[in-house]
C-alpha cells in the first residue's frame, strides 16, 4: 500500500494505493501526524485505488476519523469501491463516516 498527503486550498488531501491491511498500513498515523501536525481545515480521503481493507485498514481510518475530530475538524471519504464499502458497511461505519461518490462532491459539500 502506498498513500500520499497534498494540502489543497480548502482540505488536505490522503491518496491511498493498494490494499489497506497488516502491516502494510502501519505507517499512515505517524506520517499523517508528521505532515499534518495541525489540522487546520477537512481532509479528504480518496479510497479510488483501494482494493482490500481487513481490520488494521478499519482501524486506520477510525484513528484518523478520530484524530480530525478531535482538532474540530471533518473527515471526509470519497470514490469507495464496492467490495471496500461492503466491508465499512458490514462493521456499520458507514454511520459514523462522510462517504462521498467524489472527490468533487466532497468539496462542494464543505461550501
Amino acid at each position: 500500500m502506498e498513500f500520499s498527503i497534498k494540502t489543497e486550498q480548502k482540505y488536505y488531501l490522503i491518496t491511498i494505493n493498494g490494499e489497506m491491511k497488516t502491516p502494510s498500513c502501519h505507517d499512515i498515523p505517524c506520517q499523517f501526524k508528521d505532515k499534518i501536525p495541525l489540522i487546520n481545515k477537512p481532509v479528504v480521503i480518496d479510497l479510488k485505488n483501494v482494493t482490500y481493507l481487513d481490520s488494521r485498514g478499519l482501524g486506520i481510518l477510525v484513528f484518523l476519523f478520530t484524530h480530525i475530530k478531535k482538532a474540530g475538524q471533518k473527515l471526509y471519504l470519497t470514490e469507495i469501491k464496492d467490495e471496500v464499502f461492503k466491508i465499512i458497511k458490514l462493521t456499520a461505519l458507514d454511520n459514523i463516516f462522510s462517504i462521498y461518490p467524489s472527490i468533487k462532491s466532497a468539496e462542494k459539500s464543505m461550501e
